[in-house]
This record gives C-alpha cells, sequence and structure tokens, in this order.
C-alpha cells in the first residue's frame, strides 16, 4: 500500500498513516461494546421470562396468570419475569406447552371427558 502523504511530507509516511487510521480503533471497540451491552442483556431479559399459555382474557385462568404475575415479577437479573399468553384454550394449550418454543408453562381448562386423550385409545 502506497502512503498519499509521502510526497507532500518526506518521511512522514508511517506516523501520518497512523493517525489516520487510529481514531478508527476507539469507534470500533465503542461498537464491539455496545454490540456486547446489547447480547448480555438480551440473555439476560430471556433468562427471566417464563411465558405461561392462558385460554382468553376473559377468562378465570387469564385472573389466575396475572395473580401469579403480580406476586412473582422481579426485573432484577437473577429475578423472575412472567408473561402471560394469550393461547386457544383446552388440548391446544397442552400442546403449546409441550411443542410451542419458548412456552414454559400453561393454565388448562377443565375439559370434557370424550376431550381428554388416554393412551390406548
Amino acid at each position: 500500500m502506497r502512503c498519499m502523504a509521502s510526497g507532500v511530507l518526506p518521511g512522514a509516511c508511517p506516523s501520518l498513516c497512523l493517525l489516520l487510521t487510529t481514531p478508527l480503533l476507539p469507534v470500533q471497540a465503542q461498537a464491539q461494546r455496545a454490540q456486547a451491552t446489547y447480547e448480555e442483556k438480551r440473555r439476560q431479559t430471556n433468562d427471566i421470562a417464563v411465558p405461561i399459555v392462558v385460554s382468553g382474557i376473559s377468562c378465570t385462568c387469564a385472573r389466575f396468570t396475572e395473580d401469579i404475575r403480580n406476586v412473582v415479577n422481579d426485573l432484577r437479573p437473577d429475578g423472575l419475569r412472567v408473561l402471560p399468553v394469550l393461547g386457544l384454550g383446552g388440548l391446544q394449550n397442552l400442546n403449546d406447552v409441550l411443542f410451542l418454543k419458548g412456552i414454559d408453562m400453561g393454565v388448562v381448562d377443565e375439559m370434557p371427558s370424550t376431550d381428554r386423550a388416554r393412551p390406548g385409545e
């Protein structure tokens, strides 16, 4: 790489080129720290979240989950954050808990015996 300053200031090329690139280093370091801070905050926020799927907003189980949230929520890095999630209810809530990514718990309404899945049936 040929320095453009060599013709203007003979012998000053290495120091001038160093001065031109030095200010970029703090900017890059600051961007990396900001990215690390964002990733750490994102990890902490996801680590304390506990999504609970409920049947609907007018359902008693939604109020029950809201009570859990009001008592348990602690937004410190080592706390818990309960996130009620509206689902369809019944077996769909059970399927969401078993198979949906990110759903940790669920409240399932009492279902008639004909809706219950039994082994061997």
